[in-house]
């Protein structure tokens, strides 16, 4: 039975946030728990959970690792040239100068691909090795799908990469932007619900639900709608759903794309998410202070809702900027902090597989920051370019690479989704 695309209305409790909303039948509740927000860093000032593939990684990669030099790196390098890729992470243990010392320093931040040939459309799809989700754990992403009609999804090719990517890494709740019609979302649910493809068929059977805003603006010649998806085997409901009102911040329109706020709730956790598809940066930076102004704005955005008893709120989507700009000082200054660090790539393109900007983010307030287990990774695998297809918080976010890829010059779109975990 296919999983339904749906479009509620707030309560007056949401009105007061100024919301566009359409009507629910269930009741919202407040948490009150008192959390404290953890970021752990490195000595090097990166996260814990830098994940290398020795498969496609380079020298320069390679030898951020510790205990690896640049000879060391250039060694795996030649070794893997000469042999063949890894199988398994041991296999470094062939090559002089690596010795279980250095093994053991590396292991928790190094993987290899995996390959499975019987995968349906794709026998070159690249297995990415997924960090480990808790029993627990609740998996939320966000991905920029990038002018997504209809008639895109309708290509197999196109409906196998995104669902294989959204099962392959154990996505929960996702919030989609740069939907071109409701009715593509829907088509994800229908295949995820009842897979007619077989590398969705092979996956573990659940049920999935979508919802969809009503328009957020516009986008190249048409309008633009915003999403969630989610796992109804999870225990997720959705409460309510709405666009922000045109006059909720300072009594101005000043979103180019109005959010698309849902209030949700898993078990007794009771969470906000805010969708957010900013201004892009136009030709030569001439809509750079439009950009500005809208995340100038998300402070004041994030107070109102908090004003009235939402404590727990999850910021994500296409922000078209890197979180290290200035202006987003005041939101930092308000208690949010970003998960995906800055200068850490999130597009993505046939040509440059390793994308070079950040577009894409989740942050998180300071009553969510206590769930986030300090683990952090980004796929790059599988990516190359004569690839047919390249595939409450516990500190664990991942960019995924793998598996966007259609053919030598296209991917699915040219944002990389993004997730974390969040401890339930």
């Amino acid at each position: 039975m296919g999983g339904c695309c749906t479009k509620t209305h707030s309560t007056d409790r949401e009105e007061r946030v100024r919301t566009k909303n359409q009507p629910s039948n269930r009741r919202r509740g407040r948490q009150r728990d008192n959390y404290q927000p953890v970021q752990e860093r490195t000595s090097h000032g990166q996260s814990h959970g830098y994940h290398v593939n020795l498969n496609t990684a380079n020298v320069h990669e390679l030898s951020v690792l510790p205990g690896i030099s640049s000879h060391k790196a250039l060694a795996i390098v030649e070794y893997r040239t000469t042999h063949g890729p890894f199988t398994s992470i041991n296999d470094i243990l062939n090559i002089q100068g690596i010795g279980p010392q250095t093994l053991d320093k590396i292991q928790d931040k190094v993987y290899v691909t995996s390959h499975d040939h019987k995968r349906g459309l794709h026998d070159n799809i690249n297995l990415h090795t997924v960090p480990t989700k808790g029993k627990h754990s609740l998996r939320i992403g966000s991905w920029n799908l990038k002018c997504f009609s209809v008639e895109r999804i309708s290509d197999k090719k196109v409906l196998e990469i995104v669902c294989t990517t959204i099962l392959n890494n154990q996505l929960d709740l996702i919030a989609v932007q740069e939907v071109a019609s409701p009715d593509a979302l829907q088509m994800i649910c229908d295949e995820l619900n009842n897979p007619t493809l077989r590398s969705v068929k092979s996956h573990d059977r659940h049920k999935w639900t979508c919802a969809v805003s009503q328009a957020t603006g516009r986008m190249y010649q048409s309008l633009e709608y915003n999403g969630f998806l989610w796992n109804d085997n999870k225990s997720i409901q959705l409460i309510n759903s709405g666009l922000l009102g045109g006059k909720a911040v300072h009594g101005q329109d000043r979103f180019v794309r109005k959010p698309f706020i849902g209030y949700f709730k898993v078990g007794k956790w009771r969470f906000v998410v805010v969708c957010i598809h900013l201004k892009a940066t136009g030709l030569d930076g001439s809509d750079i202070p439009q950009l500005k102004t809208e995340i100038h704005l998300l402070p004041s955005l994030m107070k109102a809702i908090k004003d009235q008893g939402h404590s727990n709120s999850i910021v994500l989507g296409d922000f078209n900027m890197d979180s290290n700009d200035n202006s987003f000082k005041d939101l930092h200054n308000t208690g949010y902090t970003n998960i995906i660090p800055s200068n850490t790539p999130t597009n993505i393109s046939g040509h440059n597989p390793r994308g070079s900007h950040q577009y894409d983010n989740i942050w998180i307030n300071d009553k969510v920051g206590s769930r986030y287990e300090k683990k952090w990774h980004v796929v790059r695998d599988g990516l190359k370019i004569n690839d047919k297809v390249g595939s409450r918080y516990e500190k664990k976010w991942h960019v995924v690479r793998d598996g966007l890829k259609i053919n030598d010059n296209e991917t699915v779109s040219d944002h990389c989704p993004v997730w974390a975990d969040f401890r339930v």
